[in-house]
């Protein structure tokens, strides 16, 4: 019964650790679609000035982030607008992952594109793909300097809850 104990009040903060980690990774991940998404638009617009609808079909035929392109093209051709479509494709990926001020500033991406010329609308995407690069650098390197401490602090709190249950 002890070791059942044991290993319940050792494994269940770890276990939450592991979780945290997974989210990160997640996290990150949805980072680098995002960054990938803002530099094909850059692309694209290089070549061709396509409208909103015409540009997520070809980043979705591109297999560009297609779930998120998808749902862009999709509310898109409901009438909703570009920041609509945009903010209800970022909250379908999973947008609840990014910190608040990260989720803010890639909504504000959907009320400054569009507008001005195709140079502008190419500088504003360079600007939000540097964006999410320094997002997913921020995160590696938090969880590179607290990961340790996640895990060994996770073990130590479940060790301290055996000890004082017993």
């Amino acid at each position: 019964m002890r070791s059942l104990m044991l290993f319940v009040c050792c494994c269940s903060p770890c276990a939450l650790a592991m979780q945290q980690f997974v989210k990160t990774y997640k996290t990150i991940e949805l980072l680098k679609n995002l960054q990938l998404v803002f530099e094909q638009i850059t692309f694209v617009l290089s070549g061709s000035l396509p409208d909103a609808v015409n540009l997520f079909r070809v980043l979705r035929c591109r297999n560009v982030f297609p779930v998120f392109c998808t749902n862009i093209c999709d509310s898109l051709l409901t009438g909703a607008t570009f920041a609509e479509s945009w903010m209800c494709g970022l909250c379908n990926i999973g947008g609840d992952m990014l910190s608040v001020s990260e989720k803010e500033e890639i909504l504000s991406f959907a009320d400054s594109f569009g507008l001005g010329s195709v140079d502008e609308q190419i500088r504003i995407c360079k600007h939000f793909s540097q964006f999410c690069i320094n997002a997913i650098d921020k995160r590696k390197n938090n969880l590179a300097k607290n990961g340790k401490l996640y895990l060994s602090g996770s073990l130590l709190f479940g060790a301290l809850i055996f000890v004082l249950l017993f």
